[in-house]
């Protein structure tokens, strides 16, 4: 799955929780740990995390595995902004897309 590339949306702001979701605990580790672990072990080679205002707090909590992260200015904007985002910061050889969300933590690969 060299040329498939997962796009991770984390860029939400978690209102009703009141802390990132990527950073909620699921048997230990987080949420997005979890997502992208699965990806990593389906051989997704490309992750991408699109992250938001909670940026600076995921990534001081989050040690990416070979996820790039890039972080969406505008996140106000919704999923579709966010996920134009991870298309951007994707290599020019990828020829699919993933996309899924930090909050899904049961995912398999």
């Amino acid at each position: 799955m060299e040329k498939l590339t997962a796009i991770v949306l984390a860029a939400g702001d978690s209102r009703r929780i009141g802390k990132p979701k990527a950073l909620l605990d699921y048997g230990g580790k987080y949420f997005i740990e979890h997502v992208c672990e699965a990806l990593c072990s389906a051989g997704v080679k490309e992750r991408i995390a699109v992250l938001g205002r909670d940026a600076g707090a995921i990534t001081a909590a989050w040690k990416p595995a070979g996820e790039k992260v890039v972080v969406s200015p505008e996140p106000d904007l919704g999923q579709l902004s966010s996920l134009r985002i991870g298309i951007e910061a994707a290599s020019k050889e990828s020829e699919g897309f993933i996309v899924c969300l930090a909050d899904q933590p049961t995912i398999a690969p």
